[in-house]
């Protein structure tokens, strides 16, 4: 065993301790490191615009600046519409709870029957009012304990918070040089380091570009109908729409499916509730289109590709799938080209 060798090993026989000992934070640093990752352009061109050194002090306060005002700017009023929407879910669940909720159910299931009447379906009323108090007795069930989880874990995604943006400022000011270290000694083949940096640049920001259209989209969608049906606060959930569609899986459902239950119970209209629900279908399915249209990256995937890398990621990674599928099929995809252009130059030299 060469010198290099057993220093490589005992380097990840480090790493492996290190990260076992930094697990319980992982979650606060990849954010920040992530943060820093797409705001490292932008702090690219502010060292160039005013000629600061890497590694300097003017540096640094330009990294520190560029955190300042991207959280002031962007993460303050995100937590700001977090609050508010958890605080006017709270209202709503206490007037729905005050309220005389088997006359407004039993209201509703009567709409409901007209509606059903011009489909070859007999149901009863009084069966239906109990089903839709049961399902609405379910649903504000679990919509209170996770209000609650979610109170109750504030301290701790405050104190995620504070750690992201610390590390957010540490990785923007030294990450580069830490992960140009990194990975010479993870991969110390040059060609094949170039590649996985730029195949994972490349995806990573497309992925995050793509998140931001799609957002900005079904935002717009959830807007009109919110709207159209007269929901209360247009504005509040129409960015809550917009922050909760970054979240795999669960996406803009709480927002669609909560103005239908309004239109249903309050505002006493199953048409506005079923508009709602259409709401939901649209904007729930419209990602799933729209995100592999324009998420391409380094590997050059084709929508088709990125959809099953996309749905392969997510199921056996969870929400990091999202990330970790395309990445895995766009590396492949750029290393098989990378060996078969080395063999077309191979067979060249030998037919020579």
């Amino acid at each position: 065993m060469t010198a290099m060798t057993r220093r490589r090993i005992f380097f990840l026989t480090a790493s492996a301790a290190a990260f076992w000992v930094l697990m319980p934070l992982l979650a606060g640093i990849l954010l920040g490191a992530a943060l820093a990752f797409l705001s490292e352009p932008l702090n690219l061109r502010l060292n160039s615009f005013f000629s600061a050194r890497s590694g300097s002090r003017k540096s640094a306060a330009l990294s520190v600046l560029i955190v300042i005002s991207l959280t002031v700017i962007f993460l303050i009023p995100f937590s700001a519409v977090v609050l508010g929407a958890v605080e006017q879910i709270s209202k709503s669940m206490k007037s729905i709870a005050a309220g005389d909720a088997r006359q407004m159910f039993e209201s509703v299931s009567q709409q409901l029957k007209k509606l059903l009447s011009l489909l070859p379906v007999n149901v009863e009323p009084q069966h239906l009012t109990s089903l839709l108090i049961e399902a609405a007795q379910r649903a504000m069930t679990i919509l209170g304990q996770g209000t609650g989880r979610w109170l109750s874990e504030l301290p701790s995604a405050m104190f995620t918070s504070i750690l992201a943006l610390l590390s957010w400022g540490y990785f923007l000011i030294s990450g580069r040089q830490l992960r140009i270290a990194v990975l010479r000694y993870l991969f110390p083949w040059p060609a094949e380091r170039s590649l996985l940096r730029l195949t994972f640049s490349e995806l990573f920001k497309s992925l995050v570009l793509a998140n931001i259209l799609v957002s900005v989209i079904q935002a717009v969608i959830i807007g009109i109908f919110l709207a159209s049906t007269g929901v209360p606060h247009l504005l509040l959930w129409t960015s809550a729409a917009f922050f909760l569609s970054f979240i795999p899986v669960v996406g803009t459902a709480p927002v669609t499916l909560g103005g239908a239950l309004w239109c249903w119970t309050i505002a006493g209209s199953p048409e506005k509730a079923i508009a709602m629900i259409v709401c939901a279908v649209v904007a729930g399915t419209s990602d799933n289109f729209i995100r592999p249209l324009v998420a391409r990256g380094a590997g050059a995937l084709d929508p088709f590709w990125m959809f099953l890398a996309m749905m392969g990621g997510l199921a056996q990674f969870g929400p990091a799938g999202f990330l970790l599928g395309p990445f895995a099929l766009a590396l492949a995809i750029s290393s098989a080209s990378v060996l078969r252009n080395s063999l077309k130059i191979r067979t060249g030299e030998l037919q020579q």
